[in-house]
């Protein structure tokens, strides 16, 4: 659960990730995801931490299997697009493999001062 404070910490942004926006193509239509083009999306610096079931906001608990996630980034208005139930991908800056996949549950802006963006997130096996 994401504390009042919009500060963030030298080093605490250690992973880099890039926001996916879902896209219906084709007849019939079929779910796509592409890099969020409203937003800066790509080469963005972000904090992940693995969260137990009991700590997931809001009123249903995720299910056993699922593992959720905090995902903290800096705020700036680039990232005023990010909502719920699009995706972040998780890549190996070195190398460029992809770690994970996360949809987002629940966007929060702490302190509202657009500095920190806290995501509550589950991840999505392929």
């Amino acid at each position: 659960m994401p504390t009042d404070d919009p500060s963030i910490q030298a080093g605490e942004l250690r992973h880099t990730v890039t926001f996916l926006r879902g896209v219906q193509t084709g007849s019939p239509p079929v779910q796509t995801w592409t890099t969020a083009a409203s937003i800066f999306a790509a080469g963005i610096h972000a904090s992940i931490v693995p969260q137990r079931g009991s700590e997931s906001p809001g009123s249903e608990a995720a299910p056993p299997n699922v593992q959720m996630f905090e995902i903290t980034t800096r705020a700036p208005r680039s990232l005023a697009g990010v909502r719920p139930k699009m995706r972040i991908i998780w890549v190996d800056a070195a190398q460029g493999n992809l770690l994970r996949i996360f949809e987002i549950d629940d966007v929060t802006d702490v302190g509202m001062r657009r500095r920190k963006l806290v995501m509550t997130c589950r991840e999505v096996r392929a």
